[in-house]
């Protein structure tokens, strides 16, 4: 994975996605903060999102306290044998993830939804998962990240909450299966239905801190009380 990131910051986008590995022509598009690159069948998801992409940044920035420099690169995958030719090297890419962040290359890669063929993500709520990681790595490259944390904010900042969440919640709780939080402060399942609990944990976890401490005391918190502490164990974030 990492030469392709690397090779992501030397040649155009479009040439990354070359014809007789992933087929197709890829367009490209630009905004202050952003560059999409995507094909045609992606172009309806594109337009929804280039109304929000910069106000969700801007919101994102806001949350964490920390703002980052550089263009992030997004690619929309067409189909999930190119989503996972993307990340070859980067280890196994589980079924089930919708889209993958890279701090350190500041690029996002989402799968188009026309490539699931069970359920109906949401782009906008993938993109700013993913961002929100892209946000947090660059703006603390420094920083030891637990997982629990990048991944509750993740989620507060897409909104990634419904009522099969708090069912996931409410049958460990009954059940006596939570996750310690002390595990996913270095790790975080793969496993789906495991996953799947560990981000309903983290969410309200972190939507506690920031509701109950506010955003400023969340922010001092973060970065002066030892919160950041423990890193992520792959440099890919899966959504």
């Amino acid at each position: 994975m990492h030469r392709i990131l690397s090779l992501f910051l030397i040649v155009p986008l479009g040439w990354v996605f070359c014809p007789p590995v992933y087929g197709g022509n890829f367009l490209t598009h630009q905004t202050e903060h952003f560059t999409l690159t995507y094909t045609a069948q992606d172009k309806r998801i594109v337009d929804r999102l280039l109304p929000e992409i910069e106000e969700i940044r801007g919101k994102i920035i806001a949350d964490t306290g920390k703002d980052f420099r550089g263009k992030t690169a997004v690619l929309i995958a067409p189909t999930i044998e190119s989503f996972r030719k993307l990340q070859a090297g980067n280890g196994e890419i589980p079924l089930w993830a919708a889209g993958v962040a890279y701090p350190e290359s500041n690029l996002i890669i989402l799968r188009s939804p026309f490539s699931v063929k069970a359920g109906h993500p949401d782009p906008v709520e993938i993109f700013a998962h993913e961002l929100t990681h892209v946000a947090i790595g660059r703006a603390l490259p420094e920083k030891k990240v637990p997982f629990w944390l990048g991944e509750g904010l993740a989620m507060y900042e897409s909104r990634e909450w419904d009522f099969s969440r708090t069912a996931v919640l409410i049958r460990a709780v009954l059940t006596d299966t939570l996750i310690p939080l002390s595990r996913l402060t270095t790790d975080f399942p793969s496993e789906r239905d495991r996953a799947e609990l560990a981000y309903a944990e983290s969410f309200l976890f972190v939507s506690f801190l920031i509701n109950h401490i506010g955003r400023n005391a969340f922010h001092r918190y973060s970065n002066t009380n030892g919160l950041l502490t423990l890193n992520y164990a792959s440099p890919g974030f899966r959504s």
